[in-house]
């Protein structure tokens, strides 16, 4: 890894897909505003556990993950691991905190600090939001500018599979790294009144990056308590 930073940061960071609300893309294009709704498909009051996994230059770590949103503004997540937490996230579409319980860290700040940290992200929040709780979309989700789609936050997108339940594989550019990323939905099922791929994978292939997701239950019987403090003993992290 590019500095000293613990799976359990690497994760929240990679996992929850985070945002940055003005993105530089491969040419200039136009910013489209959020789909919300449109996009976000039945993300509304939930609570999601999953079991999260990552290989990053060939080593692997698994952990347990709870992720609460009520409404889909705001994300909470919280990760586990042999019973133990060993961190904690809270962010929007233009901030977030991280708590590492490991590490006895805290980070709070805007998205593009955290590739200043040595941790590749994806930047759209939309797209991120749908591939973390396994919402499935539709092609008409996506815009469409020459050969290629793009994402609500204007992200080059190659669709690469979608069938009668939606897109499925998909590839998407980066911009802070530079690099296409893909994303997968699979394992398509009928939960909670809509469409939810129980599993979920985000490549990128240049980082030596891998990272799963696999659902053992959701449920919409919020609203939810999302708590977040902050140690005062805890070392703030900077960019």
């Amino acid at each position: 890894m590019r500095q000293s930073i613990s799976y359990g940061a690497l994760l929240l960071v990679l996992v929850l897909g985070l945002s940055m609300t003005c993105c530089k893309v491969l040419k200039q294009k136009q910013q489209f505003a959020s789909l919300g709704g449109n996009w976000l498909k039945g993300l509304d009051t939930l609570e999601m556990i999953t079991f999260a996994s990552i290989l990053y230059d060939n080593q692997s770590q698994r952990f347990k993950a709870k992720f609460r949103t009520n409404g889909g503004e705001r994300v909470w997540g919280q990760f586990t691991k042999f019973g133990f937490e060993g961190a904690r996230i809270l962010f929007s579409r233009d901030s977030v905190q991280a708590l590492n319980r490991l590490e006895r860290t805290y980070y709070s700040g805007t998205i593009a600090g955290l590739d200043a940290l040595g941790l590749p992200a994806i930047s759209d929040y939309d797209l991120m939001m749908s591939w973390m709780f396994g919402v499935v979309l539709d092609q008409d989700d996506f815009q469409k500018e020459d050969s290629l789609w793009l994402s609500p936050a204007g992200l080059p997108v190659k669709i690469i599979a979608s069938d009668a339940q939606g897109v499925n594989h998909l590839e998407v550019y980066e911009p802070s790294i530079e690099q296409w990323a893909t994303l997968q939905w699979m394992n398509i099922e009928d939960l909670e009144g809509g469409l939810w791929a129980k599993d979920r994978t985000l490549i990128v292939e240049a980082e030596g990056l891998e990272v799963s997701l696999s659902t053992n239950s959701l449920e919409k019987k919020g609203p939810y308590d999302i708590p977040f403090e902050v140690p005062s003993s805890y070392e703030v992290i900077e960019p």
